[in-house]
């Protein structure tokens, strides 16, 4: 921080400096190289937590953690990270994925329109596990096209369940 201070030679040179940084990184090297605590506590970035009774909290200032997520976000597009886990399961043509969880929960109207979609596609049954806002496994499953025809359990019942 010492340094940074030290920098300002009066020159002024800084929007100069700025578009030469530009120029050399794209964002995610951005991101990698000069996040760092200082940058994050001075413009106040930080990761949030929405807890079950809707009320938001600052979880971490870390700046490792602030990077970590931005970082996951720049690469992914904030898009989920689905894999295809048993395309039969139990031997019942039961296509099932799974959310590599990260701390952002897939969004249920999203979720069910998907597997709708899906199972128009494959016709049959189409499961997705993940974990809601509490951390707890759940599945999504799709037995017909119209959203009536999706549900929502957790992973031991959907374990549990012999007739599809």
């Amino acid at each position: 921080m010492n340094d940074r201070e030290k920098w300002d030679k009066k020159h002024m040179k800084g929007k100069d400096k700025v578009f030469e940084v530009r120029a050399m990184y794209n964002d995610y090297m951005l991101i990698n190289e000069f996040l760092d605590q200082d940058f994050c506590d001075k413009w106040k970035f930080y990761i949030y937590g929405r807890y079950p009774n809707g009320e938001h909290k600052i979880v971490t200032r870390d700046y490792k953690e602030v990077r970590r997520v931005l970082l996951n976000q720049y690469s992914t597009g904030n898009l989920p990270d689905i894999r295809l886990v048993e395309p039969n399961f139990r031997g019942k043509r039961i296509m099932l994925l799974e959310h590599q969880y990260n701390d952002n929960p897939l969004h249920p109207k999203e979720t069910v329109d998907t597997l709708r979609s899906l199972f128009s596609l494959w016709k049959a049954p189409v499961a997705i596990s993940t974990y809601n806002e509490d951390e707890e496994e759940i599945v999504y499953v799709a037995t017909g096209p119209n959203r009536e025809h999706t549900t929502m359990m957790t992973r031991d019942d959907f374990e549990a369940k012999k007739n599809w």
